[in-house]
């Protein structure tokens, strides 16, 4: 994991520096900056967590962190501040942050934030490889089930239930709230934190994978994909794999065939 740490004042900067054990929790390269105009050039590293005071000079980190999100969505981002400001706090939730840490620093709440971001980190390098593995996405999904440790046992729950049910043309989150016996908000927003990524946007990412890895080892119709993956109309499954893939079904399966 690498780490960009932005800070400008001298001592905060120097005792986090040294006070926090990196190697141990599992951050193997911390880049230092001293103001804001420093940092925003440093994330060119493209870090896995930014750690950034709030009020600096030349840019603010709340600027920083916008910018850090936009270079990678999933980077994973700690504030830091001297100032209980209201809207500070409403602009860090927008941003997902990890954790919004008060000065003087609590180097036990900053080390447990940094834990967290950590996790959220290797999760989020996981679920990619939903869209990214020549293995269908049911079973990455069940390899992260398997890890007990990775997330909550509602979350683990959906997945399976993602992973075995995804052709089922009627799911939807109410319905794996009800088969989980949660609130459907509590448990979107409970999925999301976990694994940043929305349920509706996991059941899709699934269907076009498993659609596409059909395509590509059957010469099984389209509109039989379609069903298959729980689409029961055809033209709306072909407007949402071209919107996912950049091109038709049929494309893609031309394209696989030919091994561009």
């Amino acid at each position: 994991m690498t780490l960009l740490f932005i800070e400008d004042e001298y001592y905060t900067r120097t005792g986090i520096l040294k006070n926090v054990p990196w190697d141990a929790l599992g951050i193997h390269s911390v880049t230092a900056a001293c103001q804001g105009k420093e940092g925003l050039e440093r994330l060119s590293i493209r870090p896995d967590i930014l750690l950034t005071d709030i009020r600096m000079p030349y840019h603010t980190g709340l600027e920083i962190a916008v910018q850090a999100k936009k270079n990678d969505p999933d980077c994973e981002v700690i504030l830091l501040s001297s100032y209980s400001d209201k809207e500070y706090l409403l602009q860090a939730i927008s941003l997902s942050t990890v954790a919004y840490i008060e000065k003087p620093v609590d180097m036990v709440a900053l080390c447990c934030a940094l834990k967290q971001a950590i996790e959220r980190r290797k999760r989020s390098f996981t679920l990619h490889r939903i869209s990214d593995s020549d293995t269908t996405s049911r079973e990455v999904i069940r390899r992260l089930v398997g890890d007990q440790n990775a997330f909550s046992h509602s979350t683990r729950l959906v997945l399976e239930i993602l992973a075995t049910q995804y052709a089922d043309s009627d799911l939807c989150v109410e319905k794996l709230a009800s088969a989980v016996q949660l609130n459907p908000t509590y448990l979107s927003g409970n999925f999301k934190e976990e694994t940043g990524c929305c349920m509706k946007r996991m059941i899709t990412s699934i269907r076009i994978q498993e659609a596409c890895q059909l395509l590509r080892t059957t010469n099984m119709p389209v509109t039989d994909i379609s069903a298959k993956v729980g689409y029961l109309s055809p033209n709306y499954f072909s407007k949402l794999f071209r919107k996912e893939m950049s091109c038709a079904p049929n494309e893609y399966r031309e394209r696989e065939a030919c091994g561009e």
